[in-house]
């Protein structure tokens, strides 16, 4: 009988959002993924904090930038999107696949 070694090819999944409002979720699907994908990593960041604090927009930028999978949702404000904004457009052509859903033009035509 053999056993199935987890496959620990890593997954970098970084979800960019209005708010916390995903927080919940996403935390609580890391949870579960985790155990079946060990090489998932899986982020999200709330342009409600980034707004705020550099420190918290170069964490985003510094995820966006390693991310496999980027998600993009709820960015209609542009003190939300335009911080990013160059990163999602540089990571575009790169990245494995983007996701913009329920955002401003600029985001969702990326």
């Amino acid at each position: 009988m053999t056993t199935k070694t987890p496959d620990t090819t890593p997954i970098r999944v970084c979800i960019v959002t209005m708010d916390t409002h995903l927080a919940t979720a996403t935390n609580r699907a890391r949870q579960t993924l985790q155990r079946e994908i060990p090489g998932l990593s899986l982020s999200m960041h709330a342009a409600s904090a980034w707004a705020a604090s550099p420190a918290a927009l170069e964490r985003v930028k510094a995820d966006l930038e390693s991310a496999d999978l980027i998600v993009a949702t709820m960015l209609f404000l542009e003190d939300h999107f335009l911080p990013i904004l160059p990163t999602l457009q540089a990571r575009r052509d790169s990245c494995d696949a983007m996701m913009c859903a329920m955002s401003a033009g600029e985001v969702t035509k990326l």
